[in-house]
């Protein structure tokens, strides 16, 4: 893993720290945890799929970039 700088919103930091405390997370594991709806989760995930700090496997998320 490559370690980058990135700017978050609030919930992008808070959804890191989650899928990196679980190893791996689903939408609806996020959602719990952060108190936001499953698909505001998704919407989250995809942003942060697109700027390759995660990954989609199947219905999960993955880190792929440590963000300092």
């Amino acid at each position: 893993m490559a370690k980058i700088r990135a700017i978050m919103t609030r919930h992008e930091e808070k959804l890191f720290q989650t899928i990196k405390e679980l190893g791996v997370a689903t939408p609806d594991d996020i959602s719990e945890r952060l108190g936001i709806s499953p698909d505001c989760a998704v919407v989250l995930c995809q942003d942060m799929v697109s700027q390759d700090i995660l990954i989609k496997k199947g219905y999960y998320y993955e880190i792929v970039k440590i963000i300092n």
